[in-house]
């Protein structure tokens, strides 16, 4: 799988990419959605929490949703 190449700043976004990251990977791996108290802006938790529910057959189409909504709440670019 290919994941589509985003630029941050860490320190301006709080850390908040390792967060994504790791909450994306809990989902993919283990069907785990994010926790409440994660880091996360809604729509991301939400395209998170999509790829958890559809575990271990999470369409690709989920996963690009998660970046995109990624993209689309803290400003990165690819």
């Amino acid at each position: 799988m290919t994941r589509p190449a985003l630029t941050y700043d860490d320190t301006a976004t709080g850390g908040v990419r390792s967060a994504f990251e790791h909450a994306l990977m809990c989902a993919l791996t283990e069907g785990r959605p994010p926790g409440r108290n994660c880091a996360l802006g809604a729509n991301t938790w939400a395209a998170i929490e999509a790829i958890a529910r559809n575990h271990p057959e999470a369409a690709t189409e989920l996963i690009n949703d998660a970046y995109d909504s990624f993209r689309t709440e803290y400003g990165a670019v690819g």
